[in-house]
């Protein structure tokens, strides 16, 4: 498959999950309005274990394979996350937010070896 292909794909899939965390957030942020939770604290909702679990781990450098990441979240990655190096930008995603509200940015990741390296920021 050539590069462009493989861009133009990775291009329409990140734009179906931006779509689907859209239409995912009305209903997980009615439900934390209901139970009375902050607005600011809902942001990252489905994220959240993961900005915890790096707030609390102390260590200047986190690493962690993909399993033991879906094991923080509670739920599987999407497909694109075992493919693409770009979805794990430090960028303004959801994902990202967790990791980068905890104080940390992802250094390194091995798509083949399913692992990510986190550093908290100076």
């Amino acid at each position: 498959m050539d590069h462009e292909l493989m861009l133009e794909l990775f291009t329409r899939v990140k734009e179906l999950e931006l779509r689907v965390e859209r239409l995912e957030t009305p209903f997980a942020e009615s439900a934390a309005s209901a139970r009375g939770v902050r607005k600011e604290s809902r942001l990252g909702i489905k994220y959240r274990n993961l900005t915890r679990y790096l707030k609390n781990s102390g260590k200047e450098r986190e690493e962690l394979s993909f399993l033991e990441l879906e094991e923080i979240l509670g739920f599987s990655l999407p497909p694109s996350a075992y493919r693409y190096r770009e979805f794990w930008a430090n960028t303004e995603r959801p994902l990202s937010n967790a990791w980068m509200s905890a104080g940390y940015r992802l250094r390194g990741v091995d798509i083949r070896s399913k692992t990510l390296v986190f550093e908290q920021n100076d």
